[in-house]
């Protein structure tokens, strides 16, 4: 079995990425699990009821589904996004700005040309864990497997 995850951009990128974990935002945490022949993506919810927001899920909430349907869902949204900020983007160019907003047209275009690549960029990336080390080390520090001291034999 191999958990990967789902947004591990560098943190100049996404300043609210978490260390090597599931992504969590706030109640949501999510990861990818592949055994065998699946692939799936957990999105897993809890949260307290402090009675200022009302949910009308219940306190927690699991869901799974295969990753190429999560995958498709998370392009759709970046594409409808980044279409709809070109968008934006274009209008304000014709209009030259904004009345009593510095703006820099230029780089506002350049920065938006360059978010719309970040998808693609991320997705292509392929994962060089070594899971086989990974496991070994997590068995030797949950105290599973025998550790021999390198000073003493």
């Amino acid at each position: 079995m191999r958990d990967h995850l789902l947004d591990d951009c560098p943190p100049r990128r996404h300043p609210l990425n978490p260390p090597p974990t599931p992504t969590s935002i706030g109640p949501l945490v999510v990861w990818r699990t592949t055994r065998g022949d699946g692939d799936e993506i957990t999105v897993d919810w809890r949260h307290e009821d402090d009675g200022e927001i009302g949910f009308t899920a219940g306190p927690a909430v699991r869901l799974r589904f295969p990753t190429t349907a999560y995958l498709e869902a998370v392009r759709a949204l970046d594409r409808e996004l980044m279409d709809a900020t070109g968008q934006r983007v274009e209008e304000l160019e014709r209009r030259g700005g904004l009345p009593g907003v510095d703006l820099n047209l230029v780089q506002l275009r350049r920065e938006h040309e360059d978010r719309r690549r970040w998808l693609s960029r991320n997705l292509d990336r392929l994962a060089t864990t070594d899971w086989a080390v990974v496991r070994h080390g997590a068995h030797l520090l949950l105290g599973h497997g025998r550790r021999t001291d390198t000073r003493t034999g």
